[in-house]
């Protein structure tokens, strides 16, 4: 795919197959985390543990439950609610605790937001889905969860994505034409 072709056709999907992630796709996914514009030392965390899975998905629902926002309560109380989708492959990126400033606190959130960008885009280019999760986050507050999935104690969730083969073949929500974009000239 085109590069532009490939950011028209990433869309984020909420519908996964029952069917493993290859480890070469998992392994080029992983690449593109790791070529993103980035000053962090980002760690990557690929999880395909079914009850590692299972354990994330059901710490965010109850957290959902238990936050006292109405959206996140009523998202979780839909019966077979799964916070990750259902999907067979989640990459969570991490990053060493206690940055020293507010600067440097977002500079690691914008790298793990880039490794999540290019790692959704190398989905979509090896005909995969993707969606970008902030629930998730949550369960890795938990520290069984985190032993469970091997993220140090010392890191901290910056972002999560979930992966995996679908046969949602709905059309890419259409974006109306930038409206927001201002040029100085």
């Amino acid at each position: 795919m085109e590069t532009f072709k490939t950011i028209e056709a990433r869309k984020s999907v909420r519908r996964y197959l029952d069917k493993p992630v290859e480890d070469n796709s998992i392994n080029k996914i992983v690449q593109a985390g790791t070529m993103a514009a980035s000053s962090a030392k980002l760690h990557f965390t690929v999880i395909t543990n079914h009850d590692v899975l299972a354990a994330v998905a059901e710490e965010t629902k109850r957290r959902f439950l238990a936050s006292g926002n109405n959206f996140l309560v009523q998202t979780a109380s839909v019966a077979g609610f799964n916070a990750l989708y259902r999907a067979p492959l989640l990459i969570v990126v991490s990053a060493l605790k206690g940055a020293s400033s507010k600067m440097l606190a977002a500079n690691n959130i914008a790298s793990a937001a880039c490794a999540a960008q290019n790692m959704m885009l190398a989905a979509t280019d090896l005909r995969l889905g993707s969606c970008y999760l902030y629930g998730p986050s949550l369960a890795f507050e938990q520290q069984a969860i985190r032993r469970m999935a091997g993220i140090a104690v010392e890191d901290e969730v910056l972002a999560c994505v979930v992966f995996g083969h679908t046969d949602d073949t709905s059309p890419h929500t259409p974006r109306p034409p930038a409206s927001n974009v201002r040029y100085c000239r």
